[in-house]
């Protein structure tokens, strides 16, 4: 027997060079989308992810729906207070009992 070197996933062997070099399945050139319709898509060594962008929701791997609500477009790192979309980068312990800490951007 005898090694051999194969490529990880998300990677492809370079033929010229002989080295994994990372698939772009972002690429408009790849077989299919890699994501849902309206999403984005991010590269990423070996891999990618998928995103809805703001103000729209939904699985980012098949359908990011428009939102026009306040409820959908407050999305993290904010959240919605009192009917206000607020930051919300506070720390655990910031605030007493009962209490609750939220940033007023």
């Amino acid at each position: 027997g005898h090694n051999v070197c194969i490529c990880q996933s998300g990677y492809s062997r370079d033929p010229s060079t002989g080295r994994c070099k990372d698939i772009n399945e972002c690429s408009p050139t790849h077989d299919r989308p890699a994501c849902g319709l309206n999403a984005i898509c991010k590269n990423m060594p070996g891999s990618y992810e998928c995103v809805c962008p703001p103000g729209f929701n939904g699985n980012p791997f098949s359908l990011c729906e428009e939102c026009n609500s306040l409820e959908c477009q407050c999305q993290p790192p904010n959240r919605l207070v009192k009917g206000e979309c607020v930051l919300a980068d506070c720390s655990k312990d910031r605030c007493p009992t009962g209490a609750e800490c939220i940033t007023i951007a």
